[in-house]
Protein backbone atom coordinates (compact mmCIF):
# COMPACT_ATOMS: atom_id res chain seq x y z
CA UNK A 1 0.00 0.00 0.00
CA UNK A 2 1.33 3.00 -1.09
CA UNK A 3 1.66 6.42 0.49
CA UNK A 4 2.80 10.01 -0.16
CA UNK A 5 2.18 13.38 -0.39
CA UNK A 6 3.23 16.40 -3.13
CA UNK A 7 2.53 20.03 -3.60
CA UNK A 8 -1.47 20.76 -2.90
CA UNK A 9 -2.25 17.03 -2.23
CA UNK A 10 -3.07 15.46 0.87
CA UNK A 11 -1.78 12.08 1.99
CA UNK A 12 -3.05 8.85 0.48
CA UNK A 13 -6.20 7.07 2.53
CA UNK A 14 -5.66 3.86 4.51
CA UNK A 15 -8.26 1.97 6.01
CA UNK A 16 -7.41 -0.88 8.26
CA UNK A 17 -10.05 -3.79 8.69
CA UNK A 18 -10.52 -6.04 11.44
CA UNK A 19 -12.00 -9.57 10.42
CA UNK A 20 -15.55 -10.80 12.11
CA UNK A 21 -14.48 -14.16 10.90
CA UNK A 22 -15.44 -16.84 13.42
CA UNK A 23 -12.99 -19.06 11.90
CA UNK A 24 -10.78 -15.74 11.82
CA UNK A 25 -11.05 -13.90 14.57
CA UNK A 26 -7.71 -13.26 15.23
CA UNK A 27 -6.57 -11.84 11.99
CA UNK A 28 -6.62 -8.12 10.78
CA UNK A 29 -6.49 -7.23 7.47
CA UNK A 30 -5.68 -4.23 5.26
CA UNK A 31 -8.05 -3.54 2.54
CA UNK A 32 -8.28 -0.63 0.17
CA UNK A 33 -11.01 2.31 0.76
CA UNK A 34 -12.65 0.50 -2.60
CA UNK A 35 -13.14 -2.82 0.12
CA UNK A 36 -11.08 -4.66 -2.71
CA UNK A 37 -9.01 -7.86 -1.91
CA UNK A 38 -6.81 -7.94 1.16
CA UNK A 39 -3.38 -6.39 0.93
CA UNK A 40 -1.50 -7.43 3.71
CA UNK A 41 -2.45 -9.37 6.38
CA UNK A 42 -1.35 -8.55 10.73
CA UNK A 43 -1.68 -11.51 12.71
CA UNK A 44 -2.82 -9.76 16.28
CA UNK A 45 -5.48 -10.87 18.80
CA UNK A 46 -8.68 -8.99 17.78
CA UNK A 47 -9.46 -6.50 20.46
CA UNK A 48 -13.53 -6.87 20.12
CA UNK A 49 -14.39 -4.34 22.49
CA UNK A 50 -12.33 -1.30 20.84
CA UNK A 51 -13.76 -2.13 17.35
CA UNK A 52 -16.89 -1.39 15.74
CA UNK A 53 -19.30 -4.19 15.62
CA UNK A 54 -20.63 -5.46 12.53
CA UNK A 55 -22.32 -8.81 11.88
CA UNK A 56 -19.99 -12.08 11.96
CA UNK A 57 -18.24 -13.11 8.59
CA UNK A 58 -18.11 -8.76 8.04
CA UNK A 59 -14.88 -6.79 8.54
CA UNK A 60 -15.12 -3.46 11.18
CA UNK A 61 -12.82 -0.37 11.40
CA UNK A 62 -10.53 -0.03 14.26
CA UNK A 63 -12.01 3.21 15.90
CA UNK A 64 -9.77 3.93 19.42
CA UNK A 65 -6.17 5.24 19.41
CA UNK A 66 -5.74 2.56 22.18
CA UNK A 67 -7.17 -0.03 19.33
CA UNK A 68 -4.21 1.47 16.99
CA UNK A 69 -1.25 1.15 19.71
CA UNK A 70 -2.18 -1.96 20.33
CA UNK A 71 -2.26 -3.26 17.21
CA UNK A 72 1.60 -1.65 17.09
CA UNK A 73 2.59 -3.46 20.53
CA UNK A 74 1.44 -6.50 19.07
CA UNK A 75 3.34 -6.82 15.51
CA UNK A 76 5.87 -4.08 15.55
CA UNK A 77 7.13 -5.55 12.53
CA UNK A 78 3.93 -4.01 10.38
CA UNK A 79 3.95 -0.88 12.47
CA UNK A 80 4.87 0.81 9.60
CA UNK A 81 1.60 0.79 7.71
CA UNK A 82 -0.63 1.04 11.06
CA UNK A 83 0.92 4.13 11.79
CA UNK A 84 0.00 5.36 8.16
CA UNK A 85 -3.49 4.29 9.31
CA UNK A 86 -3.46 5.99 12.75
CA UNK A 87 -2.32 9.25 10.73
CA UNK A 88 -5.09 9.04 8.82
CA UNK A 89 -7.33 8.73 11.49
CA UNK A 90 -6.40 11.13 13.77
CA UNK A 91 -6.35 13.71 10.61
CA UNK A 92 -9.94 12.67 10.48
CA UNK A 93 -10.73 13.49 14.13
CA UNK A 94 -8.79 16.86 14.08
CA UNK A 95 -6.27 15.34 16.10
CA UNK A 96 -2.95 17.61 16.00
CA UNK A 97 -0.77 14.07 16.98
CA UNK A 98 -1.78 13.54 13.20
CA UNK A 99 1.19 15.86 11.76
CA UNK A 100 3.78 14.83 14.66
CA UNK A 101 2.93 11.29 13.38
CA UNK A 102 3.17 11.51 9.95
CA UNK A 103 6.64 13.56 10.99
CA UNK A 104 8.01 10.90 13.31
CA UNK A 105 6.66 7.63 11.30
CA UNK A 106 6.37 8.95 7.66
CA UNK A 107 9.03 9.45 5.81
CA UNK A 108 7.84 10.76 2.45
CA UNK A 109 5.57 13.31 4.48
CA UNK A 110 6.91 16.69 3.76
CA UNK A 111 9.91 15.21 1.61
CA UNK A 112 10.73 18.72 0.83
CA UNK A 113 12.10 19.58 4.45
CA UNK A 114 15.45 18.16 5.59
CA UNK A 115 16.00 16.44 8.27
CA UNK A 116 16.54 19.24 11.12
CA UNK A 117 13.49 21.10 9.24
CA UNK A 118 11.49 17.92 10.08
CA UNK A 119 12.97 17.87 13.72
CA UNK A 120 12.64 21.47 14.42
CA UNK A 121 8.63 20.86 13.90
CA UNK A 122 8.85 17.87 15.94
CA UNK A 123 10.55 20.05 19.02
CA UNK A 124 7.28 23.02 17.86
CA UNK A 125 4.86 20.25 18.30
CA UNK A 126 5.81 18.90 21.78
CA UNK A 127 6.27 22.56 23.11
CA UNK A 128 2.95 23.49 22.19
CA UNK A 129 1.53 20.89 24.10
CA UNK A 130 0.89 18.31 21.53
CA UNK A 131 1.77 14.81 23.03
CA UNK A 132 3.23 11.65 21.46
CA UNK A 133 1.08 8.87 20.62
CA UNK A 134 3.11 6.50 22.10
CA UNK A 135 2.35 2.55 22.09
CA UNK A 136 2.62 0.74 25.68
CA UNK A 137 2.57 -2.35 27.52
CA UNK A 138 2.35 -3.06 31.33
CA UNK A 139 4.51 -5.92 32.83
CA UNK A 140 3.97 -8.38 35.23
CA UNK A 141 5.19 -6.31 38.01
CA UNK A 142 3.30 -3.53 36.63
CA UNK A 143 6.28 -1.60 35.00
CA UNK A 144 5.27 0.76 31.74
CA UNK A 145 7.30 0.13 28.84
CA UNK A 146 7.28 2.18 25.61
CA UNK A 147 7.68 0.99 22.49
CA UNK A 148 10.88 2.06 20.30
CA UNK A 149 10.76 1.69 16.38
CA UNK A 150 13.80 0.66 14.55
CA UNK A 151 15.36 3.50 12.86
CA UNK A 152 18.53 5.89 12.72
CA UNK A 153 19.47 7.92 15.19
CA UNK A 154 22.85 10.11 16.25
CA UNK A 155 25.06 9.03 19.54
CA UNK A 156 27.05 11.34 21.31
CA UNK A 157 27.52 15.14 21.63
CA UNK A 158 28.33 17.80 19.43
CA UNK A 159 31.53 19.30 18.80
CA UNK A 160 32.50 21.77 21.77
CA UNK A 161 29.56 20.12 24.02
CA UNK A 162 29.65 16.87 26.36
CA UNK A 163 32.92 14.90 27.71
CA UNK A 164 35.59 13.31 26.06
CA UNK A 165 33.78 10.50 25.93
CA UNK A 166 30.46 11.40 24.19
CA UNK A 167 32.68 11.84 20.97
CA UNK A 168 32.89 11.35 17.81
CA UNK A 169 29.35 12.21 17.57
CA UNK A 170 28.11 9.02 15.26
CA UNK A 171 25.06 7.37 13.53
CA UNK A 172 23.64 4.74 14.87
CA UNK A 173 20.84 2.44 13.82
CA UNK A 174 18.66 0.08 15.41
CA UNK A 175 17.28 -2.62 13.42
CA UNK A 176 14.44 -4.05 15.07
CA UNK A 177 11.94 -2.27 17.54
CA UNK A 178 12.22 -2.75 20.98
CA UNK A 179 10.52 -1.24 24.43
CA UNK A 180 11.84 1.28 27.00
CA UNK A 181 11.06 1.65 30.27
CA UNK A 182 9.17 4.83 30.52
CA UNK A 183 10.32 5.60 34.13
CA UNK A 184 13.19 4.89 36.44
CA UNK A 185 12.81 1.49 38.29
CA UNK A 186 10.86 2.50 41.43
CA UNK A 187 11.88 1.15 44.99
CA UNK A 188 8.94 -0.92 45.32
CA UNK A 189 9.30 -2.91 41.57
CA UNK A 190 13.32 -3.19 42.57
CA UNK A 191 12.55 -4.99 45.93
CA UNK A 192 9.53 -7.08 44.16
CA UNK A 193 12.01 -8.77 42.11
CA UNK A 194 14.92 -8.71 44.34
CA UNK A 195 13.85 -8.82 47.58
CA UNK A 196 15.40 -5.86 49.10
CA UNK A 197 15.43 -1.69 48.89
CA UNK A 198 18.95 -0.85 48.81
CA UNK A 199 17.81 2.88 48.85
CA UNK A 200 19.23 5.63 50.83
CA UNK A 201 16.25 7.51 50.99
CA UNK A 202 13.35 4.72 51.99
CA UNK A 203 12.14 3.77 55.41
CA UNK A 204 15.16 1.92 56.19
CA UNK A 205 17.81 3.41 54.27
CA UNK A 206 20.67 5.93 55.89
CA UNK A 207 18.39 8.94 54.52
CA UNK A 208 15.44 8.00 55.99
CA UNK A 209 14.85 11.02 58.42
CA UNK A 210 14.91 12.84 55.09
CA UNK A 211 11.82 11.01 53.72
CA UNK A 212 9.93 10.61 57.23
CA UNK A 213 6.52 9.74 56.88
CA UNK A 214 6.74 9.39 52.86
CA UNK A 215 5.48 6.59 51.30
CA UNK A 216 8.58 6.16 49.00
CA UNK A 217 8.03 2.65 47.18
CA UNK A 218 7.07 5.27 44.00
CA UNK A 219 10.24 6.65 44.45
CA UNK A 220 12.95 5.46 41.94
CA UNK A 221 15.44 2.98 43.37
CA UNK A 222 18.82 4.59 44.09
CA UNK A 223 22.56 3.35 45.54
CA UNK A 224 22.44 0.94 43.00
CA UNK A 225 25.54 -0.12 40.98
CA UNK A 226 25.60 -1.32 37.69
CA UNK A 227 26.71 -4.43 38.16
CA UNK A 228 23.42 -4.72 40.43
CA UNK A 229 21.07 -3.30 37.98
CA UNK A 230 22.35 -5.80 35.63
CA UNK A 231 21.33 -8.09 37.97
CA UNK A 232 18.22 -7.10 38.30
CA UNK A 233 17.54 -6.89 34.70
CA UNK A 234 18.62 -10.61 34.61
CA UNK A 235 16.37 -11.76 37.93
CA UNK A 236 12.86 -9.43 35.52
CA UNK A 237 13.75 -11.77 32.72
CA UNK A 238 13.89 -15.03 34.61
CA UNK A 239 10.32 -13.78 36.26
CA UNK A 240 7.77 -16.84 35.53
CA UNK A 241 5.41 -14.32 33.79
CA UNK A 242 7.96 -12.79 31.25
CA UNK A 243 9.89 -15.83 30.23
CA UNK A 244 5.98 -17.01 28.89
CA UNK A 245 5.72 -13.55 27.38
CA UNK A 246 9.39 -13.99 25.77
CA UNK A 247 10.38 -10.59 27.33
CA UNK A 248 14.48 -10.22 28.18
CA UNK A 249 15.85 -7.21 29.97
CA UNK A 250 18.72 -5.99 29.57
CA UNK A 251 20.17 -2.15 30.41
Amino acid sequence: MASGTSAGTGPSRHTLLVSRDAESSERRVWRDDAGRAPLRGLRVAANREKCLSLPCGGYSAVTTLDAFLQTIVEDPQSAGTTWLVLADWLEDQGDPRAELVRLLHQPDYRRDWPGERRDERVRELLASGVGPAAPTLVNSIGMNLVLIPSGVFLMGSPDGEGEDDEHPRHEVETTRPFFLGAYPVTQEEYQRVMGRNPSYFCATGWGKDGVKNLDTKRFPVESVSWDEAGEFCEALSKLPDEKEAGRTYRL
